[in-house]
Order: C-alpha cells, then sequence, then structure tokens
C-alpha cells in the first residue's frame, strides 16, 4: 500500500463506489437525453449501431433516387404538356384547312396555306422547345430516358420517346406556289400526241442560290430523261426536248419551296401567259392547259389547295387535297392522343413508385430509430431517480464519515 493511501472506512468506501456508479449513470442519462440517443456508438450496442446504420445508408441511397424520380415526373410532365399544345395547334391548322374549302378566291386560299404552314413550322419549334434537362421525348423514338427505383438502380422504367415533328407525325406542308399551272394565273400545256406524259419539279429551298434541282420528263412512250438545273437570283432554268430533239427552255419561279407534277397531259411542250417571272415559260409551241396539277410537293408535301385536282374544275379550291390535309390531322391527333396515353401511364407508374420509396424510407427510418434512439420519457424518469439515488449516496457517506470523526472528541 502506497504511504500515501488514504484508508477510508468499509462503510465509506462502499457508499463511495455506490456514489461513483451513480454519477456514471447520471452522466450517461445526460448524455442521451441530449442526443436522443441510446446507441451513440459501436461501444454501445455494436449490432444495433451497425444495423441503424446500414437502414439510415439504404434510406438515404433511396432519398436520392426519390429525388430523380421527381426529375422524371418533370420530363413526362414536359413532354406531356408539348403534346397538348401541338394537339390545339392541330386544331388550329385543322380549322384553317376547313376555311379554305368555303374560300372563294385565290388570294384567300393563298392566304389560308400561308397560315397553315406557320402553325405547321410552329409544331417543329414546340418540339424543339418540350424537352427537360436535356432528355425531350418528344425528339423521335431513338431517344430513351431511365428512371431508376432501388438503391442499385437494378429495379428501373426506360421511357422511349416518339418523333411529333409534322414529319414524324406525317402532316405535309402545303405546296408552294407554281402560278403556271394554277388555273386562271398562267396556261401550260403538253402538245404532241405521242401519249401522256409527266412532269416532276422540285426545287431547293426559298431563297436559296446555287442549289440543285432535279427535273424529270416522261413522254408517252416511256422514255425519260432527268435534267440538273442551277437557281440563279431565284430562278431555275431547265431544258426539255419536245420529241428528244428541241430545247425548249423551261423557267419557274422558286421564291418559295416548289415542286409539282402534272397528270393527264399530253406531249412534251409548254407555253406560259399571264403571270411573267411567276411562272413556267417555254420556248416551244404556245398551246393552252389540258388537264389538272395531280401533286406539288417539296419533297412529300401537299399540293396547292387552288390548283385543281384531276377531273375539278380548273382555278378552283382543290376539295380533294384539302380532305387529304384534314384527313392527316385526323390521323397526327390520333397518334398524339396514342403517345399521351403511354406518358401518362409513364408519369402513373413513377409516381406510385415514388410514393413507395416515400414510404420504403420512412420504415427504414423508424426501423433504425427502434434499434438507436433514447425513450425520452423513460430517461427523464431515470434521471429523477438517479438525482435522488445521488443525493441519498452523498448523505449517506456523509453519516459514514461520522464514526471517524468521533475520534476528535476525545481531543
Amino acid at each position: 500500500m502506497s504511504q500515501n493511501a488514504i484508508t477510508l472506512t468499509g462503510g465509506m468506501r462502499k457508499n463511495l463506489y455506490s456514489l461513483q456508479s451513480t454519477n456514471n449513470l447520471l452522466e450517461r442519462t445526460q448524455s442521451r437525453m441530449a442526443s436522443g440517443l441510446r446507441v451513440q456508438t459501436a461501444v454501445d450496442d455494436p449490432v444495433n449501431y451497425f444495423t441503424g446504420l446500414s437502414h439510415r445508408q439504404r434510406a438515404e441511397d433511396l432519398g436520392s433516387r426519390k429525388d430523380e424520380m421527381s426529375e422524371s415526373i418533370q420530363t413526362v410532365m414536359s413532354a406531356n404538356e408539348g403534346v397538348t399544345a401541338i394537339t390545339s395547334l392541330i386544331a388550329s391548322a385543322k380549322s384553317l384547312a376547313q376555311s379554305a374549302l368555303s374560300a372563294g378566291t385565290e388570294e384567300e386560299v393563298t392566304t389560308l396555306e400561308g397560315q397553315y404552314n406557320e402553325v405547321l413550322s410552329q409544331i417543329n419549334q414546340l418540339v424543339n422547345d418540350s424537352g427537360y434537362k436535356g432528355v425531350n421525348l418528344l425528339g423521335g423514338s431513338d431517344v430513351e430516358h431511365e428512371v431508376k427505383f432501388n438503391e442499385d438502380g437494378s429495379s428501373l422504367l426506360t421511357m422511349t420517346g416518339f418523333d411529333a415533328t409534322t414529319e414524324g407525325l406525317n402532316i405535309t406542308q402545303v405546296g408552294a406556289e407554281l402560278e403556271a399551272v394554277t388555273g386562271e394565273a398562267a396556261s401550260v400545256t403538253i402538245g404532241d400526241d405521242s401519249g401522256n406524259g409527266a412532269v416532276t419539279i422540285t426545287a431547293s429551298d426559298e431563297g436559296v442560290a446555287g442549289n440543285d434541282i432535279t427535273v424529270q420528263f416522261v413522254n408517252g412512250t416511256g422514255n425519260n430523261s432527268a435534267l440538273d438545273a442551277d437557281i440563279t437570283d431565284g430562278v431555275i432554268t431547265v431544258t426539255l426536248a419536245t420529241d428528244g430533239s428541241g430545247d425548249p427552255d423551261d423557267t419557274a419561279n422558286t421564291a418559295a419551296l416548289v415542286a409539282a407534277a402534272i397528270n393527264g397531259l399530253t406531249g412534251v411542250s409548254a407555253s406560259e401567259s399571264g403571270t411573267g417571272a411567276d411562272a413556267v415559260t417555254a420556248m416551244a409551241e404556245p398551246v393552252s392547259l389540258e388537264g389538272g396539277v395531280d401533286e406539288v410537293a417539296e419533297g412529300t408535301t401537299a399540293p396547292g389547295w387552288w390548283s385543281a385536282g384531276e377531273g375539278e374544275e380548273a382555278g378552283s379550291v382543290n376539295k380533294s387535297v384539302i380532305g387529304d390535309a384534314i384527313l392527316e390531322l385526323d390521323a397526327a391527333r390520333t397518334t398524339l392522343r396514342s403517345e399521351s396515353q403511354k406518358l401518362s401511364t409513364n408519369l402513373s407508374t413513377i409516381t406510385i413508385r415514388q410514393e413507395f420509396t416515400q414510404g420504403m424510407i420512412n420504415t427504414l427510418q423508424d426501423g433504425a430509430a427502434e434499434l438507436t434512439n433514447a425513450d425520452m420519457n423513460e430517461e427523464g424518469a431515470n434521471m429523477l431517480m438517479l438525482q435522488t439515488r445521488q443525493s441519498l449516496g452523498t448523505t449517506s457517506l456523509s453519516l459514514a464519515s461520522q464514526a471517524a470523526q468521533s475520534v476528535l472528541r476525545l481531543f
């Protein structure tokens, strides 16, 4: 025993140990009440500590997935907003087409054509603006967007986009003006009774000089030739042969995208009157228009609404062409409804999974809390009891020391 050791009586030592134990318990209780945890470190309870930690980490991972789902919901909502707006534009285009049916003059029809084409161009612009954070589900079938639901990404939903442009919806713009073959604007005839022939003209973009176009002529005997022509100052000039040996010049205005096919006509020469530089001009024997414009196209563009169709009176509204345009719009609307249903299904799926994920997060957090959280009512009661015990221990220690103090009475 150390020479400096203090000798305590048995009663005092017993009370001291009890008081020290009470103080330790009091400190632990105070720590639990301050942190709200009964398992704060692995030393407190290794099993509960690491199990609770695993639950909390998984809940955090699912929380990140839940945020990703929220972003995916916005992606679908953006696409759906685009579909809704495109549907409205299609309704507007259909109204213009129906108005053209009752138009009385070429000027009215031409105005409606321009408005119709502008509405279709707005559809394409709207598609480009329907993306969200770089994902545009209206941009084509090659667009895919994955939504991962669980922490390791093994549970997922793959959404595939679709082409909502006018090309994807098979809506064609109204053909540009080719006044040489639009009723009273000009007169064109293919002469020579060798048989029926067809002329197809495809032009490049409006106002772009130097681009090539191709003109193909097929005569009554089935022979054909393809001719190239350059655009200069908005005008194209091509050369066709009347009988395989002639070379009349055909000049067409290309102030807009132009394409035409003339059916039911005979021969190989053409002439024009009444529109000057805006019409087809042929350096050949002049004759008159005997037939109708069957197709005017910018690639797959629809014919003009004023050029009479086969069997219809020249210089009138082409009802069959307008009817085809309306059918295209109706088909596009049906396609949009179908795609909108797919978007709604995907949106519903993501929303359900998001709610499920939130439920799982709550369950994991509750599980971790059950393993590690302190019962504040219990800890509060413990605190009161320990404080009472501490007070009694101090009193008991004081009483135990009185026996040692009695020796002082001898002096």
